[in-house]
Formats: C-alpha cells, sequence, structure tokens
C-alpha cells in the first residue's frame, strides 16, 4: 500500500572526494528537476578530521558546479565519530524525502577493513536511497 510521494528534499551523502564523470549525477538530476526538489549535500566529518574548512568549501563548489547551476542546493555538516550514526542523526533532524549516495572503487584491502557505509545506510534506513556509482 506504499504510495509515491514526490521528494521535496533530497540528502545527498558526500565525502569530498572528487566525482570523476559528473555524468553520474544525471539521475538524480533528472528527479531534481522533475520535482524542483532541494538537494542538502551532507558531510559528516570527526572533531579530528584533517580536512580544513576551505579544502571542504573548494570540494562542495566542485560537486556544485557538477550539478548545474539552476539546482537548489545547501550544506549540511554533522559532526560524529561514526559516518553511520552521524548519517542517522541527520534523517531523524533533517527527514529528508530521499537519500543518494556515490559509491567509490575501494581496493582489496578497503574493503575488508573499512565496511561500507553506503550498505550501512541502505540496510538501516526506511528512506528511498538512490545509489550512484562513481565509476
Amino acid at each position: 500500500n506504499a504510495a509515491f510521494m514526490p521528494p521535496e528534499t533530497i540528502g545527498m551523502l558526500y565525502d569530498f572526494k572528487e566525482v570523476e564523470n559528473p555524468n553520474i549525477l544525471l539521475p538524480l538530476l533528472e528527479i531534481v528537476t522533475k520535482y524542483s526538489a532541494l538537494i542538502e549535500i551532507l558531510n559528516v566529518y570527526c572533531a579530528d578530521d584533517r580536512v580544513t574548512a576551505s579544502e571542504s568549501a573548494i570540494a562542495g563548489i566542485h560537486m556544485i558546479e557538477n550539478l548545474g547551476d539552476f539546482i537548489d542546493t545547501e550544506f549540511c555538516f554533522v559532526e560524529h565519530r561514526e559516518i553511520g550514526k552521524g548519517i542517522e542523526s541527520y534523517l531523524e533532524s533533517n527527514q529528508p524525502d530521499m537519500l543518494v549516495a556515490i559509491t567509490h572503487d575501494r581496493g582489496f584491502f578497503e574493503r575488508i577493513f573499512n565496511p561500507s557505509v553506503t550498505k550501512q545506510v541502505a540496510m538501516s534506513t526506511e528512506v528511498p536511497m538512490l545509489v550512484l556509482h562513481g565509476r
């Protein structure tokens, strides 16, 4: 009995890694354009992170350039030691209608020692999720 609800707000998980191929964002842009949705670009960080505010701002500007000039965007920063818990906190307080994640190629050892945040979130959230493959 689920009914489709057009998204008004879309939370986009962003770790400030460069998006190599901006075309992977096309499915997101189609949704945003069709429903005039707001994209909240979410970054969860730890107070100990070495990424400076200026580096974060520069990476964020590149992401907005990839999204296009006419897309309504906001930045949302959440401080938490565990990325998954930080995303949960964002979901509870902001209640986006949809969540978007971009996956990255990861090496063998990285997959073993650092579990996929996208997979963790997908298994624990009830918010509809769009996963874009960053290859």
